[in-house]
């Protein structure tokens, strides 16, 4: 928009691009992951809510694409999903919780209902300056463990640590104004690659193809 001012174009006449929250991350994702935004589900039918971003690794399951540029994501596919609030209140974060209670139904193909919860972490981006404070969001964090980073741009960073402690980074540099979002990015992408390399498990796609079938229904009688 600067740009246009700058060279006297009309802004009033054309709407801008639409822009995903999906595709506001895809840029900065290794090779081998997409990021969407839709539903997690797993082979018994259980779907999660709506999440904005949904990182999903190719070589996994396929995903399947929906109307409204929503699509319909195995759990076995998925790595980690980023929620983006216009602030971070108490409202935000028991939306969170609720997400993360529909994802904790989920269970990975091939192994069983008491073992089987399949748990992807989270991270969260505010953007009102309107937001909790750094300490309020990080004991919050501190009871819900599977969010790992919280971003309120130009506020703060926390972030749970390997040891299972949340830190809450103390910039030395006061005059970059984008340090946290930043830290966040590096966070997206160190996270990213940890996940990649931690995830061994095989997807099985024949639960998802006969889910509902009984094994003797698949017998053909000669």
């Amino acid at each position: 928009m600067r740009g246009c001012r700058q060279h006297g174009a009309r802004t009033d006449d054309r709407r801008p691009a639409r822009v995903l929250p999906s595709q506001l991350f895809q840029g900065f994702t290794p090779p081998g992951v997409t990021v969407r935004s839709g539903i997690v589900c797993d082979h018994q039918g259980m779907c999660s809510r709506q999440l904005d971003c949904v990182v999903t690794l190719d070589s996994s399951l396929p995903v399947l694409g929906m109307k409204g540029d929503i699509s319909l994501i195995p759990v076995e596919s998925a790595l980690m999903y980023i929620e983006i609030k216009s602030r971070i209140d108490r409202a935000a974060l028991q939306q969170v919780e609720g997400q993360r209670e529909s994802i904790n139904r989920l269970c990975v193909a091939g192994t069983s209902a008491t073992d089987a919860k399949f748990i992807f972490p989270a991270m969260l981006l505010g953007i009102d300056s309107k937001s909790l404070s750094a300490h309020s969001v990080a004991d919050w964090m501190r009871h819900n463990r599977d969010t790992v980073v919280c971003c309120v741009v130009g506020q703060y960073f926390t972030k749970l640590n390997a040891s299972g402690t949340i830190e809450i980074p103390k910039s030395t540099d006061a005059s970059h104004e984008y340090r946290e979002t930043l830290a966040f990015m590096h966070a997206f992408h160190d996270g990213l690659k940890g996940l990649m390399k931690m995830r061994q498990h095989e997807p099985v796609i024949s639960a998802y193809l006969f889910s509902g079938i009984s094994e003797s229904d698949l017998i053909v009688n000669e």
